[in-house]
């Protein structure tokens, strides 16, 4: 029986989400994101792993991601 993703989260293997400290991104200016995007990406703003992953990221991926970010509500 597989086991949708969301019910693992909260309360299968990754535990109770009520310890989560992400962020909700959702409608959120696409301006903003890719600027944050930007600081991690250059050191400015810490966040090993957020760091790395938008380092990695084109400017156009950049975009991509924060405009879709924005338009949900």
């Amino acid at each position: 029986m597989m086991m949708p993703m969301m019910g693992m989260m909260q309360n299968g293997m990754m535990g109770s989400t009520s310890a989560v400290t992400a962020p909700n991104l959702d409608g959120q200016h696409a301006n903003y994101i890719i600027n944050q995007l930007d600081l991690f990406a250059s050191g400015e703003r810490s966040g090993t792993v957020m760091g790395n992953i938008a380092a990695s990221l084109s400017d156009a991926d950049k975009k991509a991601v924060a405009e879709y970010l924005s338009g949900i509500q």
